[in-house]
């Protein structure tokens, strides 16, 4: 296997891990949206906005198939976005089992929209590719757009 392919795979792998996280990110807040009808739209909103970031994380890791090889991404590992992962699979269980109050629901998406791997991704990692730019740009917007939307939502239900 040639050091290009390995480069490549060990890329992918981080990026799919990323992939699954915004999704599972979208998922979660769907499952709030069902559990809080009064605040439908603004969990529907986040969890599609999550839904499309996947999206670009899916077309950045086509690039990276194409030849396209990121930068800067030595600071992060598959198992550090993977224990973002467990946490909101976890919180996922608990929507369906023993569903948080809007306060506490609240708290948990400004925790994952506030951690690391969501907020500061974009900053490390580098790339020329059309897709990774356009991703990075609208990640990172729209990351912070979502923390501002739930520190409103948060002192809305003090």
């Amino acid at each position: 296997m040639s050091m290009l392919t390995k480069i490549q795979e060990s890329q992918d792998l981080i990026l799919g891990k990323l992939f699954e996280c915004e999704s599972k990110i979208g998922s979660l807040y769907a499952a709030y949206g069902s559990l809080y009808p009064d605040q439908i739209d603004f969990w529907s909103h986040l969890s599609q906005e999550e839904q499309k970031h996947a999206g670009l994380l899916q077309d950045v890791r086509e690039d990276l198939k194409k030849g396209e090889l990121l930068r800067g991404l030595d600071h992060f590992s598959p198992s550090d976005v993977q224990k973002l992962i467990d946490f909101i699979q976890e919180k996922i269980t608990e929507a369906e089992e023993r569903p948080p109050s809007q306060k506490q629901a609240i708290s948990i998406a400004l925790s994952i929209e506030s951690s690391i791997i969501d907020t500061r991704f974009f900053e490390f990692a580098k790339s020329n590719g059309s897709s990774f730019q356009k991703a990075a740009a609208q990640l990172a917007n729209e990351t912070q757009e979502h923390i501002r939307m739930v520190q409103k939502a948060r002192l809305a239900l003090k």
